[in-house]
């Protein structure tokens, strides 16, 4: 069926999510921050779609006991940054590619949280059930 990039630092709730992807014939990658999805989008695979946490990190970093506050900051903003930025670079470099916006916020809260953001995809926030996410998939899908 189709090619979908996965872009989530969460492993939990995401093993639901590739699992039903899967099991509906869709070939699922899993990415846990923008610098390995923006490897993975730029390889010889060709997605279909792309289900991109807004939140997700620039970077995994490992956890100091060391880190000061101020490093704790910029990682946060990094964070809040990510999946923006990945959004932005797909749809100018990647317009075939369909995307979902999965997060924990609505579309309004993240526009809000970044005035120089207008989604024009759809936003599955993550507490919905899984089969949510599932039938956005098929409608992306059902657009090409």
């Amino acid at each position: 069926m189709a090619r979908i990039l996965l872009v989530d630092d969460e492993t939990e709730p995401v093993e639901e999510l590739v699992s039903g992807l899967r099991k509906q014939g869709h070939h699922v990658v899993h990415e846990p921050n923008i610098s390995a999805a923006q490897k993975a989008i730029a390889g010889a695979d060709r997605y279909d779609v792309a289900i991109v946490d807004i939140m997700v990190p620039i970077l995994m970093r490992r956890e100091s006991a060391a880190i000061s506050c101020m490093t704790a900051e910029r990682e946060v903003r990094e964070s809040e940054r990510g999946g923006v930025q990945f959004y932005r670079m797909l749809k100018q470099h990647y317009p075939d590619v369909k995307i979902i916006i999965h997060s924990v916020y609505d579309k309004d809260e993240i526009e809000k949280r970044n005035p120089k953001v207008t989604l024009d995809c759809p936003v599955v926030q993550k507490e919905t059930i899984p089969t949510t996410i599932l039938n956005a998939v098929q409608r992306a899908l059902s657009d090409q």
